[in-house]
């Protein structure tokens, strides 16, 4: 519900903020007063195109602030959200500016958005029917949402479109498969050579660091047994060796020791080291021993000591990438062998999703069909009370071929899109013998403004937006008509905020607020206002709309009657919030 507007520098607006209800809001005034200046400027909030000329002479800016408080805020808040915007409380406030040099700026609860979001979140906030351009009526994905609310058929249709999504990924996924097989087809005979090549090497981890240990050795042979002879010798050749002087000086002290005890530590030490000498001794004996020079088995490990290194050069990986690689290959053989199977596996899953979304989207036709009859009806009955008997109103639905196609319906290969099959739009014929036309092409702001009516009347519980502006819409009307236009409006107010442009008093008594705008002129500048009217100044405004100037007692008693009879048909009582803070603006 807009809660509150608040309008400053805005064409002959210098200051104005005005307080709605909920219910009936309607706007009374002379023709030219600045009804629709307040009008515009919540179209304005709501993302209408703006320019320099709507500032008002002398001012830097035109400034426009509207306070919204939500009721269903779902759709917004997911808006709001997408949009990097947090929403504290249950209150949206909207701020646009203009400047007089013609650049906009926007505000949501002072974050500044672009244009197209706040466009975006004005669809969801506001409808506007009438002469104003923001008329969702006039898009054709609004006439799909409206159709299927009334059907409640969104669960149906976003089930149709999951299916949809998920049998296109599923062919992504066929096209992604395919591609590698046909990739992985191309290359058989080279990774069957790879792995026969990385087979034939025979490679095995940690057998590069033995066969470089091996070839050090044998490279080394001469120095190392030269080395080895000559550490054995001085242990044991040698006079005197070493072992055998070690065994004399622990002898020696041992007897030592049998005198001072102190010395038998070292005595200890010593006879550890004999031990730890002849053990290594013994080893020098077995590794002179076990040397043995072969000039073929150095040619033989500097053979495969190249072989290891052409490899890792070839696939510039280690020996055990190279292994790991040769094991991927493999599976890749493996898995282009058995590709047929899997693809057969993947077209039947495919064949099953597509068998299931056309089940839905079959069915989502067959129930928006009967669907759009029943609304047909219902919308020209209502149309015959609002003055238009002869008019026809119609669904058109279109399943026009479409490549690339997702399924097969009614004979025709279609492409899905979020809002399900086809194309859905509302065509008029106002006129007995005219062929029905698109509603963008009814050139009366007033014929559409009793179609939204209608529809909104019998779509108000399906609608999510909640506050809708009427402009024009008793243009052309009278009598009975403008009864029923009323009480429709009233209808419609019980479950939406509805904000109302009259020059009709009947409609005008049906109101659960009324505000008067005017126009005076001040100090040689125009000033307009409004301000919301109390009981006794609504009777007079009535009166007013009644007889002009020359309100009479007669039509005073007359306004009186017409605003009891307005109450006693279920006028709510006005919002406490209604009001009026600032009424009057200039312009030079």
């Amino acid at each position: 519900m807009l809660t509150q507007l608040s309008i400053a520098g805005l064409a002959v607006v210098k200051e104005l903020s005005l307080d709605f209800g909920p219910g009936l809001n309607v706007l009374t005034g002379e023709t030219g007063a600045g009804k629709s200046i307040i009008v515009g400027a919540i179209g304005l909030l709501i993302g209408e195109k703006a320019g320099a000329e709507m500032v008002r002479t002398g001012e830097k800016a035109a400034r426009i602030t509207g306070v919204f408080e939500l009721a269903d805020a779902r759709a917004i808040l997911s808006e709001m959200e997408a949009a990097g915007i947090v929403l504290e409380g249950d209150e949206v406030v909207i701020k646009r500016e203009i400047s007089s040099e013609g650049r906009t700026r926007a505000f949501v609860n002072g974050e500044p958005i672009s244009l197209a979001v706040l466009k975006r979140l004005g669809d969801l906030l506001v409808d506007f029917h009438g002469q104003h351009q923001h008329q969702s009526l006039l898009r054709k994905p609004t006439h799909v949402e409206l159709l299927d609310s009334f059907g409640s058929l969104v669960e149906l249709r976003e089930r149709t479109w999951q299916a949809c999504a998920d049998l296109r990924r599923q062919r992504q996924d066929l096209e992604a498969f395919l591609a590698e097989q046909r990739e992985a087809q191309a290359q058989v005979d080279f990774m069957k050579f790879q792995v026969s090549e990385i087979g034939a090497a025979q490679l095995r981890e940690g057998e590069e660091e033995e066969l470089e240990e091996e070839r050090a050795v044998l490279a080394n042979f001469e120095k190392l047994a030269s080395a080895a002879r000559e550490a054995s010798d001085l242990l044991y050749e040698d006079e005197p060796a070493c072992v055998e002087r070690l065994s004399r000086a622990s002898r020696a002290l041992r007897e030592a020791a049998a005198v001072d005890a102190k010395l038998e530590p070292l005595q200890a030490e010593l006879a550890n080291a004999e031990i730890s000498v002849s053990e290594v001794g013994r080893a020098l004996a077995g590794y002179l021993q076990s040397l043995e020079f072969s000039p073929g088995r150095l040619d033989e490990v500097e053979t495969r000591l190249s072989v290891i290194a052409r490899m890792k050069k070839k696939y510039q990986r280690s020996v055990a990438g190279i292994i790991q690689f040769a094991e991927e290959l493999r599976e890749r053989l493996s898995a282009v062998e058995g590709g047929g199977d899997k693809e057969e596996k993947i077209r039947a899953r495919i064949r099953q999703s597509q068998y299931e979304l056309t089940e839905l989207a079959s069915s989502l036709v067959k129930k928006r069909r009967a669907a759009a009859l029943k609304l047909e009806a219902e919308v020209q009955k209502e149309l015959a009370g609002l003055g238009m008997k002869g008019t026809r109103f119609l669904v058109e639905m279109e399943l026009e071929e479409s490549e690339p196609a997702d399924i097969e319906l009614d004979g025709n290969r279609i492409r899905l899109g979020t809002q399900g099959p086809g194309e859905i739009q509302f065509l008029l014929s106002p006129n007995v013998g005219e062929d029905p036309r698109p509603l963008v092409r009814i050139a009366s702001g007033g014929e559409v403004s009793r179609v939204m009516l209608a529809l909104k009347r019998v779509l108000v519980n399906a609608d999510v937006v909640n506050v809708l502006v009427f402009d024009e819409i008793d243009v052309g009307i009278g009598g009975r008509v403008a009864r029923v236009v009323g009480d429709k409006l009233k209808a419609v107010s019980r479950a939406k905020q509805v904000i109302c442009i009259t020059h009709i008093p009947l409609i005008a008594s049906l109101g659960d607020s009324q505000f008067s705008v005017f126009k005076e002129v001040e100090g040689g500048r125009t000033y307009a206002g409004a301000r919301a009217l109390a009981a006794k100044e609504r009777v007079t405004e009535l009166a007013r709309m009644l007889a002009g100037d020359k309100a009479s007692d007669v039509t005073l008693k007359q306004a009186r009657e017409m605003l009891e009879s307005g109450s006693g048909r279920g006028r709510r009582k006005s919002s406490s919030r209604t009001g009026v803070k600032c009424a009057r603006s200039s312009v030079g």
